[in-house]
């Protein structure tokens, strides 16, 4: 068994076939609605725990499991972001074809709560407001959509991009680059 913490948010199990035996497990009977998986599960997590400080505890997660030639698996755990519900969270994702125009908006836009990653050839600059579309500086998006393209936010989306993006900068990201690239 070979456990990796990826990041903060991320998790790599990998099993063996041996290792699955060990467990009484089969990757074909793997199923989050079956108890013995879910004592795997929380078995595999509390070891990940353990060795690595990876806390999953009370959090929401997405899970992905890939049958490996020996017949063990490798699972991906990912945190998801807590979702408060008294706050409505607006996200704004856009995607940059070129590094230089995302340097000709970043001084314009006063935010602190800002991440970029890059995914492929794309810079992705997504925004975090507690506002909602209505009450956000309409000139800014407008700038924004002069040099980027403006994506459809989904969570999916948002996990698809933690779990294949590169992060390039966690918080700050626009004030970062402004310290840095002025």
């Amino acid at each position: 068994m070979n456990i990796e913490r990826i990041d903060k948010k991320r998790l790599k199990i990998h099993l063996s076939g041996q290792d699955m035996k060990d467990f009484s497990a089969e990757f074909k009977t793997l199923d989050y609605k079956n108890s013995e998986t879910r004592q795997l599960v929380s078995d595999l997590l509390n070891l990940a725990k353990i060795k690595t400080g990876f806390d999953s505890k009370n959090k929401r997660m997405a899970i992905e499991a890939f049958q490996t030639s020996d017949l063990g698996c490798v699972l991906y755990f990912t945190l998801l972001s807590n979702v408060d519900k008294a706050k409505k969270t607006k996200y704004f994702i856009y995607e940059f074809d070129d590094f230089e125009h995302l340097l000709a908006v970043k001084k314009d836009i006063k935010t602190t709560a800002s991440a970029l990653y890059m995914l492929g050839d794309k810079y992705i600059l997504v925004i975090k407001s507690e506002e909602s579309e209505n009450t956000v500086d309409m000139r800014l998006l407008h700038l924004l959509e002069q040099y980027a393209v403006k994506r459809k936010d989904s969570s999916a989306y948002r996990i698809y991009l933690s779990e294949y993006g590169k992060l390039l900068i966690d918080e700050d990201a626009l004030c970062t680059l402004d310290k840095y690239f002025t």
